[in-house]
């Protein structure tokens, strides 16, 4: 008779989680039609999981445990911010004009502990239409700290703000939608400049999701000047991570 004896152990440096006493197992390819697999074990129950209807999820056996983690991140079409301009050399120093849009981005994941999705720019100052003429990331009050919209006196500035069932409105405002009629910049979100290539947070979720959206809002300003006449473009990167 021989015997196995596996005993899940942790130190400061490492840790198994589960232990298994088995001889073998397996993934077969049963079907060339849609990719399905057996998968097999000898010596541990090999039965599958379920989802009960308030969400739980029960890992009934050896190989269930192996199940791949998945994350994934749907992002919207490109987005046009139209920014009214007029010619170059026009200049109304009493004019204010404010535009905003927005764009849905959905993340789905399995990861029990749920999922981050933060956002960034390519560089400081993006929105720009080349190297010399750009509008200026949005500047709070508290550097960091989203705010109800108040662009600079004498400037023209770009920022974000958002809406979502993951997003926090103590911190991001509790409007939901990302402009108002005539796509003006709403009073009830708080907005925040891009900080360049830094992430910054804007979802989070403790649990897995089947799909959840959250909306991105971009909203511009030139207030008392005008920014030099063209199409201003930003390149912005969602990133979703598991928890």
């Amino acid at each position: 008779m021989i015997s196995f004896s596996v005993l899940a152990m942790a130190s400061n440096n490492y840790r198994i989680r589960p232990d298994s006493i088995n001889v073998g197992g397996s993934d077969v390819q049963v079907s060339t039609l849609s990719g399905y697999k057996m998968i097999d074990t000898i010596g541990e129950v090999g039965a599958g999981g379920s989802f009960s209807p308030s969400g739980y999820k029960l890992k009934a056996g050896y190989r269930q445990i192996e199940e791949a983690i998945y994350i994934s991140l749907t992002v919207p079409d490109e987005g046009d911010l139209v920014i009214d301009q007029p010619n170059n050399m026009e200049i109304n120093v009493h004019k204010v004009t404010n535009t905003a849009t927005g764009g849905v981005w959905r993340v789905q994941t399995n990861a029990p502990a749920g999922y981050t999705l933060s956002f960034s720019a390519g560089q400081t100052n993006c929105l720009r239409k080349d190297g010399s003429a750009y509008f200026t990331d949005y500047t709070e009050a508290l550097t960091g700290t989203p705010e109800a919209w108040s662009a600079d006196s004498s400037s023209y500035q770009f920022g974000f703000s958002a809406f979502g069932n993951d997003v926090n409105t103590g911190t991001w405002g509790s409007g939901t939608v990302c402009y108002d009629a005539g796509t003006t910049i709403p009073t009830n979100k708080y907005y925040l400049g891009l900080k360049g290539t830094e992430n910054i947070l804007v979802a989070s979720s403790g649990e897995s999701t089947a799909g959840t959206n959250t909306a991105l809002c971009l909203a511009a300003e030139q207030k008392d000047v005008f920014a030099p006449n063209g199409s201003y473009s930003c390149q912005i990167t969602g990133t979703a991570i598991t928890q």
